[in-house]
């Protein structure tokens, strides 16, 4: 854990210097935060190897190729005696022998190059840095890493590390400013006949050792005094500062079009003055490729007057970008996930816990969310209780370019947890959940929904309506899941630029997402519809009674879980004033029973079928308020029960009136002829069944004739997504509107 490392007591000066003197909030803060962290946490790890911290920090990068870790041989140098007035390559015998315990026995002595593998202490040992682009250039250290490469190839690179590198005017500058300047000019002094000599002994030597190619670190084994080690490059101060310089000009001052976009200014994120940069790099590479952050007619070699860095701002924003770009959860192709965690006032403490979850994300593969929902649910994480927000960013990424599709810098931890709370409490509430001696208020079957697996079962229902799943509601809202299994898939074109732009799970999710944002419930229903009507029509030829149940239980759970968390509401909505289809169901959804009053009141909560749907209308204010949403509920409700009793083992009945009458057909025009179809069928079988004395369903016809009666349905101001959305609501839950103990309302049971 890096805690283990950082000892916050311990290093705790150090610490509160990395930390601002103010509210951290944009990207380029955070992406500050975790730079500093990240070279700190390095240069404290690794304090033994010899390298001066400043240049750990500005900028080495000894975890950029992991994969090297891997291999029997990661690096191959050549060695190189300095330490007598000439210049001189030695052999792999040479380096060996001036260890203090050496072995030949693994080695050809005279071969002209020495193999090893690598792990980060030598990575660090050899100054290797590069940038994270694996454009020509890339490399900023004296020690290259190739891929693949021929002999003739890895040959011409390693003759370019004395000619490219330590005769650049860039080195040239160093060794005449620095003390230990003489070790560049002796290095750099090679003549091109032995330059070419040791490109032919070279070459020769891959094409022994790797004839098919090489992949690794292309450096140099230095001897400086007889009697010592052939030293890595980055044990040298002097080298080091070429690299960190190499960083400056060719990274910050002069970049793409810009010749000098240096400028004397206020850093943009330290608030310090001094000489700062406009085109280094910039978090989740926003600044290249096609731009994503562009400024309108933006001078290059002005750009440091648009976003200022100094070069030690630079230096964080760029190793923090390699950091928060492991914060990636990847969507679908080409979009991924950016979600990084941070504290707008974060203590040493605190700072540090930010840094072991980075390190987390490190190892997690690309699935950001399952990392940062573990830690953010977990009541024991010290970031629990911390305040910790989350930047969140949706990015298309199709080659080169770059989309941001959702961009929402401060999202609330609290509001997610607060939708998954109530989710979870709703899957187990009185709503939902039969408990002894009392029905769920709402009878919908009980498929893929409040029951866990358990051993030897097979679970074939959706984890958003698994009581035991409460996580997974948190994740979802994170990756989009959430609405996904809710919202019908509009997939654009896959070639269009605005792919996923207007997706409504993208819409859905920043909505849901922002500190002070909330979904409008008519939009939800919109996506909610589409996705009921094609399960439906999926379903026809395949299920007697084709209605989606459980899509429709996770709807209507999603939707009173967002209601009960206070995300719903509509445009002009005023504070205190909450129309009726953005108040939840009104339900105690408290599991604690030991109050024996409350539980005696529960128990009796009602007898017959009559009672539970006038407690269910009350219940819901949307319903209870509103008398035509009443009214496409009972119609559904009413279809659902005739398609029950139709699939009666005691009937011998056409099984058709769910598919005369689906979701996708009704309309406000429609609705009356729906209705007297659906009452001269209720009251056929009522004639028919010898069991009934009168006329069956009583509870909803009486109230479908009173509501049709006192308005028109052409009339009323119901949206066809509202009116089908309750009337899919209402043929769920007439379909197991089954009879309650001993109570007969009149007509035969159907279960």
């Amino acid at each position: 854990m890096a805690r283990n490392v950082f000892e916050t007591e311990t290093h705790q000066d150090r610490l509160e210097e990395i930390l601002l003197d103010r509210s951290y909030s944009s990207i380029y803060d955070i992406t500050d935060l975790y730079g500093r962290l990240h070279s700190t946490y390095l240069s404290l790890k690794y304090e033994g190897v010899g390298v001066d911290q400043k240049y750990i920090e500005q900028r080495l990068t000894p975890e950029a190729r992991p994969d090297y870790f891997e291999q029997g041989i990661g690096m191959v140098s050549v060695p190189v005696n300095i330490s007598e007035n000439t210049v001189s390559f030695g052999t792999a015998g040479d380096v060996v022998a001036a260890e203090a315990d050496y072995d030949m026995d693994s080695i050809d002595p005279t071969a002209p190059l020495y193999a090893e593998p690598v792990d980060r202490k030598k990575l660090l040992r050899v100054g290797y840095s590069r940038q994270d682009s694996r454009a020509s250039g890339h490399n900023m250290s004296l020690a290259h890493d190739i891929t693949d490469k021929s002999p003739a190839k890895c040959a011409g690179y390693i003759r370019d590390l004395f000619t490219q590198w330590l005769q650049s005017d860039m080195a040239s500058e160093v060794a005449e400013e620095h003390p230990d300047g003489d070790l560049i000019n002796r290095l750099a002094s090679l003549e091109s006949e032995d330059l070419s000599k040791l490109e032919e002994s070279v070459k020769a030597e891959f094409e022994n050792r790797f004839p098919s190619g090489f992949t690794g670190v292309l450096s140099l084994r230095i001897l400086t005094e007889n009697g010592d080690r052939f030293k890595y490059p980055g044990e040298f101060e002097v080298l080091n500062e070429v690299t960190k310089r190499r960083w400056v000009a060719n990274q910050m001052r002069s970049y793409s079009e810009a010749k000098d976009s240096s400028g004397t200014a206020t850093d943009f994120v330290t608030g310090e003055q001094g000489e700062v940069f406009g085109v280094s790099d910039s978090p989740l590479e926003r600044h290249q490729g096609k731009m994503a952050e562009s400024f309108p007619d933006l001078s290059p070699d002005e750009s440091w007057r648009n976003r200022p860095l100094s070069s030690e701002t630079a230096f964080a924003i760029i190793s923090g970008s390699s950091v928060v770009k492991e914060f990636v959860h990847l969507l679908r192709d080409d979009t991924r996930l950016y979600v990084i965690p941070y504290l707008s006032n974060p203590n040493p403490g605190e700072a540090v816990a930010l840094y072991d979850l980075a390190r987390k994300a490190m190892d997690d593969d690309g699935q950001i969310v399952s990392v940062i929902s573990d830690e953010l649910t977990d009541r024991s994480s010290r970031l629990y209780d911390s305040g910790v927000q989350l930047y969140y960013s949706v990015v298309y990424e199709p080659g080169r370019k770059s989309k941001i599709l959702i961009e929402e810098p401060s999202v609330s931890v609290q509001k997610m947890r607060s939708i998954a709370e109530a989710h979870t409490e709703l899957l187990g509430s009185a709503l939902l959940v039969s408990q002894p001696n009392r029905l769920p208020l709402f009878p919908s079957p009980p498929y893929g929904r409040t029951n866990s697996q358990t051993d030897g079962d097979e679970y074939d229902g959706s984890e958003y309506l698994m009581s035991s799943m409460s996580d997974a509601v948190f994740s979802g809202l994170l990756s989009g899941g959430y609405f996904a299994s809710t919202f019908f898939d509009r997939k654009a074109d896959a070639d269009d630029d605005n792919y996923g732009a207007n997706d409504p799970w993208t819409t859905a999710t920043r909505q849901c997402l922002g500190p002070d944002t909330r979904l409008n419930p008519e939009w939800l229903m919109d996506q909610y519809v589409p996705r009921l009507e094609n399960e439906q029509r999926s379903s026809f030829g395949e299920d007697d009674l084709p209605v989606p149940d459980s899509l429709l239980t996770r709807q209507y759970v999603q939707y009173q879980a967002l209601a009960r968390a206070g995300v719903l509401g509509i445009s002009g909505q005023e504070p205190g004033d909450a129309p009726p289809l953005t108040q939840p169901v009104q339900i105690d959804t408290m599991t604690d029973d030991s109050n024996p009053a409350r539980q005696m009141a529960e128990e009796q909560s009602f007898e017959n079928r009559e009672q539970r749907l006038n407690k269910f209308i009350e219940a819901h204010p949307a319903l209870d308020k509103n008398e035509e949403r009443q009214g496409a509920f009972l119609l559904g409700a009413l279809v659902g029960r005739l398609a029950a009793y139709q699939t009666s083992p005691k009937k011998d009945l056409s099984r058709t009136v769910m598919r005369q009458h689906p979701i996708n057909s009704l309309t406000l025009q429609r609705f009356s002829t729906t209705l007297n179809q659906v009452l001269d069928k209720n009251a056929v079988y009522s004639e028919e069944d010898e069991n009934v004395n009168s006329i069956m369903n009583t509870r909803y016809v009486e109230r479908l004739n009173d509501i049709v009666h006192s308005k028109p349905p052409t009339e009323w101001d119901l949206s066809i997504s509202d009116l089908r959305m309750h009337y899919g609501l209402g043929l769920s839950y007439g379909r197991s509107d089954t009879s309650i103990g001993t109570y007969n309302d009149d007509e035969s049971n159907s279960e």
